[in-house]
């Protein structure tokens, strides 16, 4: 028998999955519109709720019998909704909201559902079957074998870095390791308190929470060496936990007292009053901006939305009947776009351009910009300017983050994505730092001693005043050779847009000496 429900009986009831998140417009007006999954169990479909409007859109979907749990892909096109009755998985289209292909079966009732952070892969939780199914999400097909885990297994979550996956087993009191490389169980299950119902991880991947229902406790496992720090007391019949984008909050619900615990991950520690939800809460998650929580009420119908920062709860928002899981569609990283040269003169101002970086669902907040040099441009926005002091070659980037956090790395708790970060959040490139440079050829007749040049930039000839500093070069017969002007402070500007320079140049060819006056195109 599973622990944390509000009710035993529903259990045999039917799902439905109804997408459903909510930000409150009245206390953040600039919040971005976002939608989420919510699963109804005696409705078997899926409804969709536009966060923005907070209102249901559109004609349910219908999916299996008993949708128990979801989880979306990172890129936020589909959503795979586990049917405990009917033993497969939905796959939804998340831009038409109708289910694509077939149902894709599993093991005896399956009640959870992971999704790789890549995309690659889905991990599902069969309850009675005491094993993991291995969906290949390109395929949309099982691979492999189940994988044989502990008994009763009620829970998964995938690390951050999608190289271990850790069920939590209802009725044997531990959590399996499965090594995802080779989707076999690794060492000794890690043994927790009673009836371990969900469980979450840090951003980062050091630890892992698992809630205990039947111990009104929560574990924290070090990943690393798996060692079980003394329990966190909560509230009794602990069900859900959602790990904030952060990672300095979890939340943890109470399915009996309908409330929620905030634990701070610094300290292990509950903080604060418990926060008022509706009845039955059984599952929870963080908005992608961290700031809500959003809370399925399983006996009440409904899911709360808790403001992270002042705990305040808005009004209940009506669901299907007795709704089981949440998921929200990832927040999808910006893309870099700048226009810029790839050479500047030293001491003059080189020019980025930022303005064509987009973000595909919603807006960016921040250009971070480093210049190669040790300067930095902080949230200098999307146009810049800098000099360079000295000659080189440099390397520039600019790193861009959207208003709810998303950049190029994955935020990541376990079943789907907060954050869908990407390396085209951020561009990179090389810029050549040189002082203008003119063309000097060394005649064949300078065998064997070739020639010596000396010469700087004037403004005119004969009496004309310097511009530049004297410039040396050496080469051999039959050769070029490129000659850098350092330009006099007042010269510079009208250097570095000039394409040609009047010099006074003096070669020596075989000891013979001879200066002149011409205008020298510049090659650099």
């Amino acid at each position: 028998m599973r622990l944390g429900q509000a009710s035993q009986a529903g259990r045999g009831f039917f799902v439905v999955l109804a997408l459903a998140v909510l930000f409150l417009t009245t206390t953040s007006p600039s919040a971005l519109a976002r939608n989420a999954y919510v699963t109804n169990l005696m409705s078997n479909s899926v409804s969709l709720l536009d966060t923005g409007a907070n209102q249901v859109l559109g004609a349910q979907t219908p999916v299996g019998f008993e949708p128990r749990a979801i989880a979306i892909t990172p890129d936020g096109k589909f959503a795979y909704v586990v049917n405990e009755f009917s033993k497969t998985v939905s796959v939804i289209n998340a831009q038409t909201n109708q289910t694509v292909g077939s149902p894709i079966p599993v093991g005896l009732a399956p009640a959870a559902i992971a999704i790789s952070p890549d995309g690659k892969t889905a991990y599902v939780v069969n309850h009675n079957s005491k094993t993991v199914s291995v969906i290949d999400i390109q395929a949309n097909q099982v691979v492999g074998v189940p994988i044989p885990v502990g008994e009763g297994p009620d829970a998964i979550a995938i690390s951050p870095d999608g190289k271990t996956a850790y069920v939590a087993n209802l009725d044997s009191n531990n959590v399996s390791v499965i090594d995802t490389q080779t989707n076999q169980v690794v060492g000794s299950p890690i043994a927790v308190e009673k009836h371990p119902r969900r469980i979450s991880i840090t951003p980062g991947g050091r630890f892992i929470y698992v809630t205990n229902g039947g111990s009104a406790s929560v574990s924290v496992i070090d990943a690393v060496t798996h060692f079980v720090s003394p329990p966190i007391a909560v509230g009794p019949t602990p069900d859900a936990i959602a790990i904030s984008p952060d990672g300095k909050s979890a939340y943890v619900t109470s399915d009996s007292l309908g409330n929620v615990s905030v634990i701070d991950t610094q300290a292990n520690q509950v903080v604060g009053s418990p926060i008022p939800v509706g009845n039955g809460p059984v599952a929870v998650a963080s908005a992608p901006n961290g700031k809500f929580v959003y809370v399925v009420n399983e006996g009440a119908n409904s899911l709360s939305v808790i403001d992270a920062a002042t705990h305040f709860v808005s009004s209940p928002i009506a669901v299907g009947k007795s709704p089981t899981d949440i998921a929200i569609v990832p927040d999808q990283a910006p893309r870099a776009s700048v226009e810029a040269g790839s050479s500047a003169r030293p001491g003059m101002p080189a020019g980025f351009n930022a303005s064509a970086s987009s973000d595909p669902d919603g807006s960016i907040a921040r250009y971070d910009w480093t210049f190669g040099d040790g300067a930095t441009g902080p949230n200098a926005g999307p146009v810049v300017s800098h000099a360079y002091a000295t000659p080189g070659v440099y390397r520039w980037t600019l790193t861009l983050t959207d208003a709810e956090g998303c950049s190029t790395s994955t935020v990541f708790t376990g079943q789907t994505a907060s954050c869908n970060g990407s390396p085209l959040a951020s561009q990179s490139q090389t810029i050549t730092v040189a002082y203008p440079g003119v063309g000097l050829k060394c005649p064949k007749r300078a065998k064997p001693r070739g020639c010596k040049f000396k010469l700087h930039a004037v403004t005119k000839k004969r009496k004309g005043k310097s511009e530049s500093k004297v410039a040396k070069a050496k080469a051999k017969a039959g050769h070029s050779v490129v000659v850098s002007l350092v330009p006099n402070n007042a010269f510079a500007t009208k250097l570095d847009t000039a394409t040609k320079v009047l010099v006074k140049e003096t070669v020596t060819i075989d000891g013979s000496t001879k200066s002149l006056f011409r205008k020298l195109k510049i090659v650099q």
